[in-house]
């Protein structure tokens, strides 16, 4: 009897924590998902769109319809990514922040800051601080207001002195009361990046310690995208510089894989999609260093990557240029790495080219100063028909090398990566890049540079 009822206490306490097995289950299953629920003083439109941040793009995420009491309600069964989001109805666009997934804002449609929020802390920190933000610019102007002259009126001085500690004190509150709240991280940043004296080299290094590259929530924001174009910005110029920088960012947010390969695809798109001369360097510096490596050497992406870096390399400052051997007006061929010049500019140009037709007199005008010996221009066009080619070149007086044929251009284009015209490439008297995709003000500063004869 006694084992029997050991037996029937041991059975019910199962059953017992079975039972809160399932209720927790079921309440779990109740709360997931997420609902947001915004009321507005008033409506300019019938329709709101849910987005969040994503770098510096908004992404809609949700739509809904305001009901008769200005009332929108999102709703999903999905979990939404924690960040910075936003409604956006019309001229309407209210930031709020999704930490957790249900909560509800009163906010007025004149006056954001005048907002409430129900189930959300962070929320309330955020609105809170903007309100008090909103409270204390409002005192300035009316202070200014009241002043004949604000320069010199040492009472408005003072006064607006103790208005500057007051929002100080506030902020210095705030993060010593929530140090790891979303919304401390979201003013911080907002604070650094629009402080001036931020905007100097000497501040380089202080930005991720203001914004955190491990933390997955600010990917979801305006502020991670933007603290990395700044620390950019703010770096020397130099394909040493920029690749020292570069590996510094991604050993940051190594931590972090969502942020890191949110870095390393923003870097490589960026060097990617400029023609500055040794972007190229940081391009295959990213994809060699970061990318491949985690490829299978076989797929698809790697094949295209690789080709990509190899044509790159074919194409650095330093490199020999793709031979192009194209007929003249003639009709004789005239190969690149035969002509005899000190410097040769290999210029491709379309003679339909609104902006070619804007470089090329110019060109024509920098020729004519330079003796032939020391620079030389090899002008590749990409027009079709031989005879619309060969009268522009007559009508404009265009007595450098002029080459073209119409089946082979396009090989040739890619070779150079050429994707727009005009497009210039300096080469020395070896036929070695010096410098390539440059305006015609930068080919004349590089050419007094080298001390071109005229």
């Amino acid at each position: 009897m006694e084992q029997r009822m050991k037996y029937l206490i041991k059975y019910s306490r199962v059953l017992f924590f079975i039972g809160l097995i399932a209720l927790a289950n079921v309440q779990a299953n109740a709360e997931s998902g997420y609902k947001i629920e915004i009321e507005l003083s008033k409506t300019p439109t019938d329709t709101g769109y849910l987005a969040h941040f994503y770098g510096s793009k908004i992404v809609s995420v949700d739509t809904s319809i305001f009901d008769k009491q200005n009332k929108i309600v999102f709703e999903g069964a999905q979990t939404l990514r924690q960040g910075l989001y936003l409604l956006l109805a019309g001229q309407v666009k209210l930031e709020f922040i999704v930490s957790n997934q249900r909560f509800s804002i009163k906010s007025d449609f004149e006056n954001q800051s005048n907002s409430v929020v129900i189930g959300s802390v962070e929320n309330s920190i955020y609105f809170n601080y903007k309100s008090f933000l909103y409270k204390s610019l409002l005192s300035k102007y009316s202070l200014l207001k009241t002043s004949r002259n604000p320069e010199k009126d040492l009472n408005l001085k003072n006064q607006l002195k103790a208005l500057t500690q007051k929002v100080a004190g506030y902020k210095s509150n705030l993060f010593k009361t929530y140090p790891n709240s979303f919304a401390s991280k979201l003013i911080k940043a907002n604070e650094f990046l629009r402080k001036k004296e931020n905007l100097n080299k000497s501040k380089r290094e202080l930005i991720f310690s203001t914004i955190d590259l491990n933390d997955n929530r600010m990917l979801y924001t305006p502020y991670l995208e933007e603290a990395i174009v700044r620390y950019l910005n703010l770096t020397p110029f130099n394909p040493d510089s920029l690749v020292k920088n570069c590996d510094h960012l991604l050993a940051l947010s190594r931590l972090n894989i969502e942020v890191n390969n949110f870095v390393l695809h923003y870097l490589i798109q960026k060097f990617d999609s400029q023609n500055k001369p040794w972007f190229d360097v940081l391009y295959i510096h990213l994809n060699t260093k970061y990318v491949l490596k985690t490829l299978d050497t076989k797929s698809d992406t790697a094949s295209i990557i690789a080709s990509n870096i190899k044509r790159k390399q074919a194409l650095l400052t330093g490199s020999i240029a793709p031979e192009i051997n194209f007929f003249d007006t003639t009709g004789q061929r005239i190969s690149l790495h035969s002509v005899k010049a000190k410097y040769t500019l290999v210029y491709f140009w379309d003679p339909d080219c609104d902006h070619c037709k804007i470089a090329t007199p110019q060109l024509q005008s920098l020729y004519n100063k330079y003796n032939s010996t020391d620079f030389q221009v090899y002008a590749v066009s990409t027009q079709q028909q031989y005879k619309n080619w060969a009268k522009y070149i007559a009508s404009n007086q265009l007595t450098w090398i002029n080459v073209w044929e119409p089946e082979l251009i396009e090989s040739i284009y890619k070779r150079y990566q050429i994707g727009s015209t005009p497009q210039l490439f300096l080469l020395d008297s070896e036929k070695r890049i010096l410098s390539k995709n440059i305006s015609m003000d930068e080919l004349m500063n590089y050419l007094n540079m080298l001390g071109v004869k005229k």
